[in-house]
């Protein structure tokens, strides 16, 4: 037998296993519950930590002067200009954190989190695809550049985004410095309102974390579905207190990868919609997941054959 007729029956036989799984119905709903990816939201939560404790002891460095000079302007007559000094030191800083952001290591631990989520949501996939269709696929199919890409450019994102934070800190330090410059703020509250930053920026990295890896999740179990012929999906909330409305209200829902929900939050007057529409893990912190909806005419998927080779 020839390596073509050979292919084409396996192609048979792989097409004649999904089928029997759907029997006679035309659509199949998984009843797996896909994990989010939780180890890696805790990763990206520990890298994020470290660079803010970087970045904030580059501020600490500089603090003392900051505040001398603060000091010696609201209760003098100094002639220098604070405003300039306190520039030309939010400047050396800025240079130094970029340093830090910028550096190699970073790229390298952004990419070793995508990797796990990815995997995380392989292994949800397959999960999925054997308890529902009672079959197996083939791994590496998963590994090639289109879904790899995904992750490619989740990682330039994210070191934007954290380049970003550096820039933004910066930015909010100077103008928290400036109004208490302005109102005479002693040198005591101003310390306090400086801890106040830091501590709201450490709480601001566990926010970025789970949205930054609830999107990537999302990105990649959109490319898994759709490149399997899956055009619809089941909105699926964590279903804890945590949940808000607006999700609370899509959970259980059919909706499809062409055409998202428009997004809500409650009012005095009621629902206020917000024009924007996103599919599970888009919103902000969203830890929905989308369940796929598969149709026994469009199912599309690298099954493994008997030796495990790709059918």
């Amino acid at each position: 037998m020839d390596n073509e007729r050979y292919e084409a029956i396996i192609a048979e036989d792989a097409d004649r296993a999904v089928r029997n799984a759907f029997k006679r119905k035309k659509r199949l709903v998984p009843t797996h519950i896909q994990l989010y990816p939780y180890q890696a939201e805790r990763a990206y939560t520990r890298l994020l930590e470290g660079y803010t404790k970087k970045i904030r002891a580059e501020y600490k460095k500089a603090m003392p002067q900051i505040l001398k000079a603060y000091k010696d302007e609201i209760h003098t007559d100094a002639a220098f200009n604070f405003t300039s000094l306190l520039g030309a030191l939010l400047s050396v800083i800025r240079k130094n954190t970029s340093k830090i952001i910028l550096g190699a290591a970073l790229v390298g631990q952004l990419l070793k989190v995508g990797e796990q989520t990815q995997k995380t949501a392989l292994t949800e996939w397959k999960k999925t695809i054997n308890d529902t269709l009672k079959v197996n696929i083939y791994d590496d199919y998963y590994m090639g550049d289109f879904f790899q890409d995904n992750v490619s450019k989740w990682v330039e994102q994210n070191v934007s985004l954290i380049q970003g934070l550096t820039d933004d800190m910066a930015t909010q330090m100077s103008e928290l410095i400036d109004n208490a410059y302005s109102s005479g703020l002693k040198v005591t509250e101003l310390q306090k309102q400086i801890q106040a930053k830091f501590d709201m920026d450490e709480r601001r990295a566990k926010l970025i974390s789970r949205d930054q890896i609830a999107k990537l999740n999302s990105q990649i179990t959109q490319a898994y579905q759709r490149d399997a012929g899956i055009t619809k999906y089941k909105w699926l909330t964590c279903r804890d207190e945590r949940v808000r409305a607006s999700h609370r209200a899509l959970d259980g829902k059919i909706f499809s990868w062409d055409d998202p929900p428009e997004m809500w939050h409650e009012a005095k007057s009621g629902k206020v919609y917000e024009g924007r529409r996103c599919h599970p893990g888009e919103d902000y912190c969203c830890r929905c997941v989308a369940i796929p909806v598969f149709e026994r005419d469009a199912v599309t998927l690298p099954i493994k054959d008997d030796k495990g080779n790709q059918k």
